[in-house]
Order: C-alpha cells, then structure tokens, then sequence
C-alpha cells in the first residue's frame, strides 16, 4: 500500500473516531433534558404527593409520560444511526400498496390532534418494493417535522403519484421555509437549523434519506424562507 493510501485511511479513522465521538456528546446532551424532567417531575410526585392536588399529579405525569416518549424516541433514532453507521441496519422487502402507507400515516397524524393533515392520492397506484415499516418510519417524520413547523392554522398537504416509473410522496408544510444553505444541512448527523428553537435529535431526516436510498429511492427537499417546505420521497415502482 502506498503511502498517500495510508494517510488517506488514517484521516478517514480520524474522521470516523472525531464522528462518533461529537455523535456521543450530542446524544448525552440532548438525554439529559427529557430525563431531568422524568426524575425531578416523579422526585415531586414522591416528596410532595401529600401537598398536591390531583390537577398538579396529572400534570406531572403528563409530564413524565411525554418526556419518556421523547427520551424513547431519541433512542430509537440514535440506535437507527449506529445501525446505519454499521450497515446493520436491516430491511424486509415485499410488495408495498403506497396508497394504503400513505393513508394510515395521515391517519395516524390526525389522530394526534396536534395539526390538521390533507391527503391526495392518485388512483391506481403501483406497488413498490420495500420495507413498509421502515417506509413507514420515514413519512411519520416527514409529516410530524410538517406538524411541528407549521403555524397552528396551518394545514400540512400529502400527495402522492406515479410518473416515469416512480412514485413520489410530497410532505408539504406553510412554516418558515429552510433557507438554499441548510438544506443539505439537515440530512446530516444531528444537522439542525439554528435560531429554529424546536426540539429534535436531528436524526430523523438522516434516517429517512438512508432508508430511501436503501429502496433506491431518494428524498430531497424544495422550500424558500417565509414559504414552507416540500419533502419529496421519491420509490421506483416494481
């Protein structure tokens, strides 16, 4: 092996180590946020139940129980990451009905309350190859990050159609819009706009794109700021 070979490996370990190494200290940070609210809300429930009344004890385990879905969620997605990092990052692949994924995440969504989710879906859609719960997992976050960046009046629009061979689903949100230099940023490793002052682990969307490129799909996003954003999954039909 020559030497520029070598040096070429050496700085891809350093680049891979200095990786995982911001990928723990980011973890670490973003856990202990939902965890200090999990304890301190059961250390109040626990010193203070004699004093409360039952509004304050369910709120605070309102409290706990949002924040350990939060906690479990970030899990999730930083295992989903190491899988990925490792390629052990396992599918099923199997003929997928896109019209009938589609509809059951919007109407997963609705059934939150947390926004209004609008559907349209062209008739006669082909299948796809792929793995339905991981598809699945990828227009969950695209819908939920939609809910999450649009006013409360605002409705987030899904669409989905085939053309050329392939299958596109659009997540469509009236937020802020992601300005022409942050959008590639947000596919990265915990790649976050700043000044958004939104929660996130900013995994999901570097999940989802790794789970369309495993269909040999892709994702790409199209938005302007002050005009929303459009997500794209884009499936070759079978």
């Amino acid at each position: 092996m020559s030497d520029d070979a070598v040096q070429r490996e050496l700085e891809e370990l350093r680049a891979r180590v200095a990786r995982r190494a911001e990928f723990v200290a980011i973890l670490a940070h973003d856990v202990r946020t939902p965890l200090a609210a999990i304890v301190g809300s059961a250390q109040t429930l626990q010193q203070r139940r004699g004093e409360l009344t039952q509004e304050q004890r369910e709120q605070l385990l309102a409290v706990i129980g949002r924040e350990a879905d939060r906690l479990a969620a970030l899990l999730d997605e930083a295992f989903d990451t190491a899988r990925i990092d490792t390629d052990t990052f396992t599918y099923v692949f199997a003929e997928i009905d896109v019209a009938e994924l589609v509809g059951d995440a919007v109407a997963a969504a609705n059934a939150t309350g947390k926004g209004v989710v609008v559907v349209e879906i062209q008739p006669g859609l082909p299948p796809v190859n792929g793995d339905g719960g991981r598809l699945r997992q990828v227009l969950t976050n695209l819908i939920d990050n939609a809910v999450k960046f649009s006013p409360p009046e605002g409705q987030v629009e899904v669409a989905a159609a085939a053309a050329n061979g392939r299958i596109g689903v659009s997540v469509t949100d009236r937020g802020e819009g992601i300005a022409p230099d942050d959008q590639e940023l947000i596919f990265e490793q915990f790649g976050r706009v700043k000044g958004t002052g939104r929660p996130g682990s900013g995994l999901g969307l570097y999940i989802s794109r790794a789970i369309a490129e495993a269909h040999g799909g892709t994702l790409e996003v199209s938005s302007a700021p002050g005009d929303g954003a459009t997500f794209t999954l884009s499936l070759p039909t079978t």
